[in-house]
């Protein structure tokens, strides 16, 4: 056994030196894979409140985020978050399209409704509302969205 040790020892600088590869050992690690990025369509921001408003959300209330063409119309996309807290990281996407066959494209505009009932049809005194004051594009990031009026 010993003279087995004795020629695999032997070997490893002797196939290093002919250009074979060395152990594993001194093979380099292996690169750490890139961080994950955000969806490419998506258009990502932070949401915040005005701080005259803090103390007016209500408890449960829901936020909806909504995004439509700049032109108007009904919505091309709406992110629904229960217990809203702000400041908060916000991306709307493609992945949140109303209707799959409408394209999440052109040139937007970002909405935001803090809903005291909970029903994105209704639109109660009290609620807290705020929209992007510049069209936004698929990709875009560092949208901030301020949240400064009560209806």
């Amino acid at each position: 056994i010993s003279e087995v040790q004795d020629e695999a020892t032997a070997i490893a600088p002797q196939a290093a030196a002919n250009g074979a590869p060395a152990a594993a050992a001194a093979a380099p690690p292996p690169a750490a894979a890139p961080p994950a990025k955000a969806s490419s369509g998506a258009i990502e921001g932070i949401l915040e409140l005005a701080p005259e408003l803090a103390g007016r959300v209500p408890p449960r209330a829901v936020l909806y985020l909504i995004a439509r063409t700049a032109q108007g119309g009904p919505p091309i996309a709406v992110v629904r978050v229960d217990n809203p807290s702000f400041p908060m990281p916000f991306s709307i996407g493609p992945e949140n399209r109303m209707n799959q066959s409408l394209p999440f494209a052109g040139e937007m505009r970002i909405s935001a409704r803090v809903d005291g009932d909970g029903n994105p049809m209704t639109r109660t005194p009290g609620d807290l509302q705020g929209s992007s004051e510049a069209a936004n594009a698929p990709g875009d990031r560092g949208v901030t969205l301020l949240i400064d009026e009560v209806l």
